[in-house]
């Protein structure tokens, strides 16, 4: 994993505005920040080393896949998602995500980073 993304993950690891989340190649979650934890922790129980669809409506893991794709088809751009994450109460809040390739020091995919500001919660 890039320094880049190392100093990210710092910066943001205690922010109440800001969910940060890395998964591998595996769709396993490798990272999560303080306020991630605290949102969906609660529902689902410790996710790193969990299924990234865990925490999310089971129609948008399509979503994602299609998202990371195109991370790893253009490196250096950054593509948005909206992916239902459970609310605890048998409903769905929706969600925008940013999604970015990542890849380790020998230039092969390492991984997703995706992030979030919270700006605002809608259930359906």
């Amino acid at each position: 994993m890039t320094t880049y993304f190392e100093e990210t993950k710092k910066l943001v690891e205690n922010s109440t505005f800001f969910y940060i989340i890395t998964t591998n190649m595996e769709g396993k979650y490798t990272y999560v920040n303080g306020h991630y934890k605290q949102a969906f922790e609660e529902i689902h129980g410790p996710v790193v080393g969990q299924p990234y669809q865990i925490t999310m409506h089971p129609d948008d893991t399509k979503v994602c896949e299609e998202v990371s794709i195109k991370c790893f088809a253009n490196p250096d751009q950054v593509y948005p998602a909206t992916i239902r994450k459970h609310d605890g109460k048998g409903g769905y809040v929706i969600t925008q995500w940013e999604y970015k390739a990542m890849f380790n020091q020998n230039n092969e995919p390492a991984g997703v980073f995706l992030s979030r500001i919270r700006c605002y919660r809608a259930y359906v």
